[in-house]
């Protein structure tokens, strides 16, 4: 019986050991068996990933090589370029700063012919303006001698009739003489009045002469006949004497220089006369002669004979007899000196005006040269900016290929370093599979080897089962009838004892009794709950498990579902990495557009003009820039220097017009000041005029009244002036309505008031009382007299009435045929005339 239960669990544990075992193997096989296929497809897809990755990075290596190349090559010639470009520029730099230099140089060469012209044109002037003086003054000392003026007037008449009817006229001392400027104040004291006697070759001369000026009235005169004058001398051994005196200058004849032939007449004038330096020698040397000579100093002073002395101030006269001659002969040889220089001068005006116009179309020249070594500057360092910017950018690209050149090279490590540790694990990989393949078909062996072993366990302990429930079977009533017979005895023994306990054995035994059925009544409450939640147990368990194995279809459902997700996703994918390979390729020449259009790497770009708008609104914004661009047309490249030099006409043109505009403010400032002075001075000279004008007008028509009107008062600078009179017996009318005389003696009489109101020095009147009759031409002499102590009139008239009240005549008249002569008469000498 035992060896039948011993080999039962022997079997049962056989049969759940292949229960659980194979079947959980081989599932854990093949799980482990689609976890590595997975492993090796995805090893092989990305294996398959990163070759088509490192193929398409060696063709863009092998493109970005071929650039790379390219941009070396462009980079040395621009290097070359660069150098050239950057000689050329210090060769053009130096050639400007030399050309400068000149220019400057040349400037201040213009700048200095300049100064020169101008102080030069301005001592020209300067020079024309003094020759001018000269000229003048020459001219009006000629006409002095030729009029002999300072002469007396008989000396003057005798001295003009000495080529006419007089003969024997040498002329007077003054023109026989020449003085050193020195002693012209010493001789023309010591000469006096001498100066202006005639020196005449005999008596009978000077009798004839003095005949004339009394025929003629012509006044009187002094001659000195040089037949008969004799000399004064002063001794040699006074002279001789006086010669180591300090003061003494010389003797007057001997000072002088004149003719040979006038010895005896300069003698007999000043041959006796002593000059000194001062009047103390004057003194000393009267002393020492003892007082015998006149003696003059140089001063003017004078030493009388007999101890007297003269002397004081001396009126300088602009024009004396002897200083009058000097001057001119002096004029004379100054005005031809003057002549000369300023002939020289003005060669030398010429010249540098010349040579200013020959200077400014050279320096306008360097400028335009100048202007175009600029421009030439300008070119080449727009070429070298140019060639810069090219270099930057390829500078740019080159290291941009340096930075994907290692990218390249790292990726391409990494993508051999992870194919080879693909390659090693898809090896070993496809060892696991092929040993997890070869367990499963031992294992899936194994498990049909072991059903049909199992079907024979089930038989066997089948039949095991059977044997063991028939001898149980009989065991069972075995057993059952050993405890019948063992249930008898023990109840004779109880029986027996309890026999022997009496009654306090059995409320003994019957309280033990008592208390054990509750304890089995609670034991079988408390396994009837134990069974029922057993049962619930088993239910909720039973639950569970359909549950579970619904959730195993759902979840092998779902692994479908997800396979088909993912062999979806992995097409999705490759369209995906189509699709980005199109994108870099796109990518890749909008960069290269970026570089070869904008000059610029997509960082620097990103960095330097980030974008802070909406990508559409930008895009639009691109648009219209790029359509403003095309409408723009092809750049100036020369709008800059343009720019410039508008720029700088531009503002000269303002400044030009700021200032022209200022001095027109400036100049309606004066004008709006001269008005306003112009219209204060009016108004008083109109109110003084008008006052005078009705007292003048009565003056002279003996009554009547008269006034002035302004047509405009309000306007006093455009306005005109009424007169409006009325001569005594008439009724009050306009200027124009009157006779003319009348009208004439009107405007006298505004004349009169005028002068009144503003005396002039001078004055001259043609014929302005012509109209008037002899009354009014009366009152009108008579009224013009009045005004003769402080202006001086030059009357043009026909009138006797305007003559008798004048003080001199002058009148023309021809005595030859063809030969006009002035006439004068002076009317203050007929008095003195007629008492003669």
């Amino acid at each position: 019986m035992s060896g039948l239960k011993e080999l039962l669990v022997t079997k049962q544990n056989q049969f759940k050991h292949y229960n659980e075992n194979i079947e959980d193997v081989i599932e854990s096989f093949k799980s482990d068996y689609i976890e590595k296929l997975n492993q090796q497809a995805s090893a092989k897809n990305e294996i398959q990933y990163l070759k088509q990755q490192l193929e398409q990075q060696s063709s863009r290596s092998g493109r970005l090589e071929a650039e790379n190349e390219k941009y070396v090559s462009q980079r040395e010639e621009l290097h070359l370029r660069h150098k050239e470009r950057s000689k050329e520029l210090q060769m053009q730099r130096e050639q400007i700063d030399e050309h400068i230099f000149l220019y400057r140089e040349e400037q201040k060469k213009l700048e200095s012919v300049k100064d020169k012209y101008e102080k030069q044109e301005k001592t020209l002037y300067q020079a024309f303006q003094f020759l001018q003086q000269a000229k003048s003054r020459k001219e009006m000392l000629e006409e002095m001698e030729e009029d002999y003026s300072g002469f007396f007037q008989g000396v003057k008449e005798v001295l003009k009739e000495r080529s006419g009817q007089l003969t024997g006229i040498q002329g007077a001392v003054a023109e026989l003489i020449t003085v050193p400027k020195s002693y012209e104040t010493a001789m023309e004291t010591a000469l006096a009045a001498s100066m202006q006697h005639i020196v005449v070759d005999t008596e009978e001369d000077g009798r004839k002469a003095i005949a004339f000026l009394k025929k003629n009235q012509y006044g009187r005169a002094t001659f000195l006949p040089m037949n008969v004058i004799k000399g004064k001398s002063i001794p040699e051994s006074q002279k001789n004497m006086l010669k180591g005196h300090p003061s003494f200058v010389g003797v007057g004849a001997d000072l002088l220089h004149f003719d040979e032939r006038y010895q005896m007449v300069m003698s007999s004038l000043v041959g006796n006369v002593i000059i000194t330096t001062d009047l103390k020698g004057a003194n000393e040397i009267a002393k020492l002669v003892q007082y015998r000579y006149r003696l003059v100093t140089l001063d003017g002073d004078v030493v009388n004979p007999g101890g007297s002395m003269s002397g004081g101030t001396v009126k300088q006269k602009k024009n004396s007899l002897l200083s009058r001659k000097g001057e001119l002969e002096e004029m004379k040889e100054k005005l031809s000196s003057m002549e000369t220089q300023t002939e020289q001068l003005q060669a030398q005006v010429k010249a540098l005006k010349e040579e200013s116009g020959f200077r400014e179309k050279k320096l306008e020249e360097m400028r335009v040269k100048g202007e175009s070594l600029r421009f030439k500057e300008q070119e080449l360092l727009s070429q070298l900016r140019e060639i810069e910017l090219s270099q930057q950018n390829l500078d740019e690209r080159l290291s941009l290929y340096d930075l994907e050149k290692k990218d390249y090279t790292s990726i391409k490590e990494n993508h051999d370093s992870r194919t080879k540790e693909l390659e090693a694990s898809l090896k070993e990989i496809g060892e696991e599979v092929a040993q997890l393949d070869q367990k499963i078909n031992e294992l899936t062996l194994q498990k049909n080897s072991e059903r049909t072993s199992k079907d024979a366990l089930l038989n066997e302990i089948s039949d095991i089962k059977a044997n063991l429930a028939a001898r149980n079977e009989q065991l069972v009533n075995s057993r059952q009838q050993l405890n019948r017979v063992q249930d008898t005895m023990a109840e004779t023994n109880r029986r027996k004892i309890s026999l022997q306990d009496d009654l306090e054995w059995l409320r003994t035994e019957m309280k033990d009794n008592f208390s054990g059925e509750e304890q089995l009544g609670i034991k079988a409450e408390e396994c009837a709950v134990q069974k029922e939640e057993t049962s619930k147990l088993i239910a909720v368990r039973r639950d569970e498990r359909s549950n579970l194995q619904h959730s195993v279809d759902d979840e092998e459902m779902e692994l479908k579902e997800l396979k088909r997700l993912h062999k979806g996703l992995v097409g999705a994918l490759r369209d995906e990495e189509v699709k980005i390979n199109r994108l870099d390729v796109e990518l890749e020449n909008r960069l290269d557009h970026l570089r070869d259009e904008y000059m610029l790497s997509f960082e620097a770009a990103k960095q330097d003009y980030p974008l802070s708008i909406d990508v559409e609104e930008a895009r639009k914004k691109v648009k219209l820039v790029k359509l403003a661009l095309e409408e723009l047309g092809t750049v100036n490249l020369g709008a800059i220097d343009e720019y410039e030099r508008v720029k700088e006409r531009y503002e000269f043109l303002v400044d030009q017009k700021n200032d022209l505009t200022e001095a027109k403010d400036t100049l309606y400032l004066v004008i709006n000041e001269m008005d306003t002075e112009m219209i204060k001075r009016f108004d008083q000279t109109f109110t003084s005029i008008q006052e005078e004008f009705e007292g003048v007008f009565k003056a002279l028509f003996g009554g009547g009244r008269a006034e002035l009107k302004l047509t405009d008062p309000s306007d006093l600078l455009h306005t005109g002036v009424d007169i409006v009179a009325q001569p005594p017996g008439k009724k009050l009318q306009n200027l124009g309505l009157m006779s003319g005389g009348e009208r004439a003696l009107t405007a006298i009489a505004l004349l009169f008031s005028i002068l009144k109101v503003r005396p002039v020095p001078f004055c001259i009147l043609d014929e302005v009382e012509a109209a008037l009759d002899e009354a009014n031409v009366q009152r009108f002499s008579q009224y013009l007299k009045k005004f003769s102590d402080e202006t001086q009139f030059i009357v043009i008239t026909h009138r006797k009435g305007t003559m008798e009240e004048a003080h001199v005549l002058y009148g023309v008249t021809m005595q030859e045929s063809g030969v006009s002569k002035l006439v004068s008469v002076r009317l203050q000498e007929t008095k003195e005339l007629l008492e003669t």
